[in-house]
This record gives C-alpha cells, structure tokens and sequence, in this order.
C-alpha cells in the first residue's frame, strides 16, 4: 500500500466508533491471515 493510500484509508477510518473499527479490524486480520495461508498451502 502506497503512504497516500494508507493516509486515506486512515482518514476514512478514524470517525469511526469502536464497534465498527474493530469490524474493520477484524476482517482485514482475516483477509491478511487467508493470503498467508494460500500462500503457504500447495494448490
């Protein structure tokens, strides 16, 4: 991720409540650990 990106996901993100930040969080943990694992996992 480019650093404006990041910036502008960070934008996006910092009204957000607790609850929904940590959705966000949640799923994107999610999303990171099941790259790894086809990354690691033989097709």
């Amino acid at each position: 991720m480019s650093m404006r990106r990041a910036i502008q996901t960070f934008e996006s993100r910092i009204g957000n409540d607790r609850d929904t930040e940590f959705e966000t969080a949640c799923r994107q943990v999610e999303r990171i650990a099941a790259l790894r694992l086809m990354d690691m996992l033989p097709e």
